[in-house]
């Protein structure tokens, strides 16, 4: 909604908006638009390869799984503490975390 109506006000698109706007005044020269993968390689950060991840909770508790063959590991973190406003995030980012430290 808010893009549309920046695009009405200033008569540009949202993509161009943003690139004048955003990303030349911080000097994001790789920042765009659309899948990251159009290419179908694997070329995103992390992992060194495809990775499978899976998560869920069942009301109290909360898991998330990451596997990345590649680097030949699994990244696991579980709580026994379900705040459905915070945990997901919070261990997505402890997972980050893990995988940040196993490719330093």
């Amino acid at each position: 909604m808010i893009a549309c109506m920046a695009e009405q006000i200033m008569g540009l698109s949202w993509e161009v908006l943003m690139k004048q706007r955003l990303f030349d005044p911080l000097e994001m020269s790789s920042a765009g638009f659309g899948n990251p993968n159009i290419s179908k390689s694997i070329d995103q950060p992390w992992a060194k390869g495809d990775v499978m991840s899976h998560n869920g909770s069942n009301g109290i508790w909360y898991s998330s799984v990451m596997l990345a063959p590649k680097l030949d590991r699994a990244f696991v973190v579980s709580t026994n503490s379900r705040d459905f406003g915070n945990t997901e995030d919070i261990c997505s980012e402890m997972i980050a975390t893990l995988i940040r430290m196993e490719l330093n």
